[in-house]
């Protein structure tokens, strides 16, 4: 677990311990990204896209087979910035869940 997910960890801790109902979301790493990129014949299957919930991209991959490999080889380069793109937009709807409850 790296230094950004613990310090996210304590953030939400925090705002437990602060008495505000927060749902702790799940981070996705990119170490399993990567994994299921390799297990779907190297991206061709977009097992990837799946696990970061964008499903309509992920029946596009089957279907043509990672854009016929060229969308495949280029998530190869992408997907880390995609997990992080997926983690950031989690965060930050906790932050914004958080903000309505103090409101409230």
């Amino acid at each position: 677990m790296g230094a950004r997910s613990s310090e996210r960890v304590a953030v939400a801790e925090k705002l437990v311990r602060v008495g505000t109902s927060v749902s702790v979301r799940v981070m996705k790493s990119k170490g399993t990204a990567y994994l299921l990129w390799l297990l779907s014949f190297f991206g061709w299957l977009g097992f990837h896209h799946f696990y970061l919930g964008k499903y309509v991209k992920g029946i596009i991959w089957i279907f043509t087979g990672g854009l016929f490999g060229i969308g495949a080889f280029i998530d190869l380069f992408t997907l880390g910035g995609a997990v992080d793109q997926y983690n950031t937009a989690e965060e930050l709807k906790t932050i914004r869940a958080t903000a309505i409850n103090r409101l409230s």
